[in-house]
């Protein structure tokens, strides 16, 4: 059995690096990685938290910290349904973090809304709007 490795993934590169995004079950772009490893969504929630020295949390936004909302996304797919999340939050400053192939697709997706973007490694991209409720 032969497959078409040209239709089962798509090569893009960013800033001189090389990645690649594969598609899911329903024929959609939007698992990206990069040198062979995927991105893990526990894995980026976790680093960014002990950064902003607090826990990931279970349910709602990924971490709370100081009146910020962190809400993390590792696929196109994820950026969209996180925007409903982050703006369901009442934190003040809201962001979502993203590895860095996918940072022009958030800031296309969330255009407008007020919500701001990092990086994985909490590098922010674009600031928030928001400004936190005294």
């Amino acid at each position: 059995m032969v497959l078409n490795l040209a239709k089962e993934y798509r090569r893009i590169k960013v800033r001189g690096r090389y990645y690649r995004v594969t598609r899911d079950s329903s024929g959609k772009f939007n698992k990206v990685e990069k040198w062979g490893v995927s991105y893990n969504h526990d894995a980026m929630v976790n680093r960014l938290a002990k950064k902003f020295k607090t826990k990931h949390r279970r349910q709602g936004v990924d971490i709370l910290s100081r009146g910020k909302a962190i809400e993390v996304a590792v696929s196109p797919n994820d950026v969209r349904t996180s925007i409903g999340q982050l703006k369901r939050s009442r934190a003040g400053k809201k962001y979502m973090a993203v590895p860095r192939p996918l940072v022009r697709n958030a800031k296309r997706q969330l255009a407008g809304s007020g919500i701001g973007i990092m990086t994985s490694s909490g590098k922010i991209e674009k600031r928030s709007r928001r400004r936190p409720y005294i």
